[in-house]
């Protein structure tokens, strides 16, 4: 029974998959939901076996723990691990499910009531509290990533230790997928209490930290008293492997069992390797151009030479240098997974001569010198390719080539001239927050518009579907005049896993959730 149980889930989630734009080069996709047993190897003869530890390569360094101080995808796969949110999106079905609320109930358009989960702990084994959630909000107020979120309350009450009652300051339809966000993880007020400076590192999710070795591995147990299906696996580990030829490398000796951001140079071998499967999905990260709006020293203040930087931009190019192809062009930058993406736009087209006319409008006749600054690695292409484009009509682009860290300090204090960064967009169309409200978290290019302000601020409130979403298009025509991003593409999700390996939500999010990950040896 519980074979047919497993081949039956196992074939919904990979239909699920492929309806989120999955498909899988050497195999179907792994589905959403942990295995149907949790049985180890060694288990009873017949029933599903699997590995004990499970172990995954990641491109990308984690630099924070804390859910409230940063917001990138990285972070976010991470976080959703051993962290727990009042609510959940199933980013396969893109549907609100319970975390450690059970249920909620509207009041009134502005205000709601969470009911707590009665088992739901956090791993120092205190219980997920009301008390807790007013604690969570109140520190999200000095977050840097989260201050935007808690801002949108005009108080947080605890009606009694298992019902938490949240007041808008105004209407907000995006409320749900907001607090599904890691960014607005619960975080245990006793953690803090034992331990001021890093209490962040104690979740309510299904897994326990036990080390984060910086530059190297974090470790995890599962948490067997998790509220909600445990995991078949028993142990966790997530490396930092930033060489792409060594992740897919150690994939196919057995070292780790999912590889992610394969490389499409190392497609083909992947997939010749019976012992792996190769998963593309369609994925709503975005890799950008973004101008410091707010450096009154550079040309790039002059929208006439950032209009000029778009027209000599081919997409095209950089889409083949740094992914071989699997990308789509942008044209807008909003996720085309969100709520209010406007599809209407013609973009910015490869026009040398035009953008060699609006230079020499701007006052650059002979051209101009800039500064690019971005992370090691694959941007670091992006940013040679578009150094010999920009050549082309006279600007001299330099590469201020930095590591994570120092490209994070770079954003956020807007010591840099023009920037490469990427961003997962999310469901929620308030999500523009965060890149074009002049306080959002992720306004890597310190835009500031007052109209652009206003049409978010009443987008988010208005419930007439077709208004709001013309409310969106507004925004994005604005910022497409305005143009202190440019949209380069979006990138296709390719990763390479063990065979056997399921319980991952792949792609129509900023993140992957991999909480239930888990091989099946049989």
């Amino acid at each position: 029974m519980k074979r047919l149980l497993a081949l039956a889930l196992a074939l919904v989630l990979a239909l699920s998959a492929a309806a989120c734009g999955g498909n899988g080069g050497g195999g179907s996709a792994p589905g959403n939901q942990p295995g149907p047993s949790q049985e180890t190897p060694g288990g009873p003869a017949g029933e599903p076996q699997y590995k004990e530890e499970v172990v995954i390569a990641l491109r990308m360094q984690v630099t924070t723990l804390d859910p409230q101080a940063l917001a990138n995808t990285v972070q976010n796969q991470v976080l959703k691990l051993f962290h727990g949110t009042l609510v959940d999106l199933n980013t396969v079905t893109n549907e609100i499910q319970p975390d450690l609320a059970d249920s909620w109930t509207w009041v009134d358009d502005k205000t709601i009531e969470f009911t707590l989960n009665a088992d739901a702990k956090f791993h120092n084994g205190e219980p997920v509290t009301a008390q807790d959630v007013l604690f969570t909000m109140e520190r999200g107020k000095d977050g840097v990533a989260s201050k935007s979120r808690v801002g949108l309350f005009e108080k947080v009450e605890a009606v009694d230790e298992k019902t938490v009652r949240l007041t808008l300051k105004s209407p907000n339809q995006d409320l749900l997928d907001t607090l599904s966000l890691p960014v607005c993880s619960i975080l245990s007020e006793k953690a803090f209490a034992d331990d001021p400076e890093e209490g962040y590192k104690i979740g309510a999710g299904v897994w326990v930290l036990d080390e984060f070795v910086t530059n190297d591995y974090m470790a995890f147990h599962r948490f067997d008293d998790y509220h909600r299906e445990l995991t078949p696996t028993k142990k966790l580990k997530v490396r930092y492997i930033p060489e792409d030829s060594a992740r897919a490398i150690a994939l196919q000796t057995g070292e780790i069992d999912l590889c992610d951001n394969v490389v499409p140079i190392d497609i083909a071998a992947l997939e010749d390797d019976p012992n792996v499967d190769v998963i593309t999905y369609d994925s709503p990260n975005c890799q950008y151009f973004a101008f410091n709006y707010q450096n009154k020293q550079s040309p790039v203040q002059n929208k006439l030479v950032r209009h000029a930087i778009a027209h000599a931009i081919k997409r095209d190019e950089i889409i083949m240098a740094c992914k071989d192809g699997y990308g789509v062009p942008g044209k807008t930058f909003w996720g085309s997974n969100q709520y209010g993406y406007y599809d209407g736009f013609e973009g910015y087209d490869y026009d040398p001569e035009k953008a060699k006319a609006l230079l020499a409008e701007a006052g650059y006749p002979n051209g101009l010198e800039l500064t690019i600054t971005c992370v090691s690695g694959e941007r670091v292409v992006s940013a040679e390719v578009i150094q010999a484009q920009l050549k082309e009509i006279g600007i001299t682009l330099n590469i201020n080539e930095v590591d994570t860290a120092g490209m994070t300090s770079a954003v956020t204090s807007g010591d840099f001239e023009c920037c490469l960064y990427g961003i997962g967009f999310n469901s929620a169309g308030d999500d523009v927050r965060r890149i074009y409200y002049t306080t959002g978290s992720n306004n890597r290019s310190w835009y500031t518009s007052e109209e652009v302000d206003r049409l978010v601020d009443e987008a988010v409130g208005e419930s007439d579907d077709a208004k709001r979403k013309d409310l969106y298009r507004q925004i994005q025509e604005i910022a497409a005049e305005d143009l202190p991003v440019i949209c380069l593409y979006y990138e296709n999700g390719i990763v390479g896993c063990a065979k056997g390996m399921g319980g991952i939500q792949w792609g129509c999010s900023s993140a992957n959730d991999m909480s239930g990950v888990y091989v099946q040896l049989n």
